[in-house]
């Protein structure tokens, strides 16, 4: 049974996705956390780390691993596959219009529209993925990770300003968090 409400959970969330691999993540998290509870958002938050050091597009590799971590290799597959199917089928589709009807002022209109909500949902899942990496939940300020909020800070700072790679940034960030957290 939890294959199938895998499957069709992240068929959901395939369907549901438009605007890129983190407009998923609003959606993992109201499906897999709060209401399936398969789990929780630290959970999430690790599976997204790991999802962005993968190989591949980062959407599919966190319905991998919340299948994974649900349903062990099985859950991967299932996860995986009804993540894919709708996005195919729909992009297919969306090819063939886009192509016949791109000229169109009312295509130009809607896809403006799309962009400006892709935006929101970004600024959501960003805002989520800081309370719960830095600030432990809320935003009091009575519960702060300082080392955290220390390298999302320079990895800011390094990414927008000095231009460097997100891989190295990546690399450093694994590195400071192997040195300054104590391993339990």
């Amino acid at each position: 049974m939890i294959l199938i409400d895998l499957f069709l959970t992240f068929m959901l969330i395939g369907i549901m996705t438009y605007g890129g691999g983190y407009s998923i993540l609003p959606l993992v998290e109201n499906l897999a956390v709060n209401e399936k509870e398969w789990l929780d958002m630290s959970e999430l938050a690790d599976i997204i780390s790991i999802s962005e050091m993968s190989p591949g597009p980062f959407s599919l590799n966190c319905s991998t691993f919340v299948g994974m971590k649900t349903a062990g290799l099985p859950g991967a597959v299932t996860a995986t596959f009804g993540f894919l199917l709708p996005p195919i089928l729909i992009t297919l589709l969306l090819a063939y219009l886009y192509k016949k009807y791109n000229n169109l002022s009312v295509v130009k209109n809607i896809f403006s529209v799309l962009n400006a909500c892709i935006i929101a949902i970004l600024i959501y899942s960003a805002v989520n993925l800081l309370r719960s990496s830095v600030f432990y939940g809320d935003f009091t300020g009575g519960d702060i990770d300082y080392i955290g909020l220390g390298i999302f800070l320079l990895s800011f700072v390094m990414i927008h300003f000095r231009k460097i790679s997100p891989i190295i940034i990546m690399i450093i960030a694994a590195v400071l968090g192997i040195l300054l957290y104590p391993i339990i």
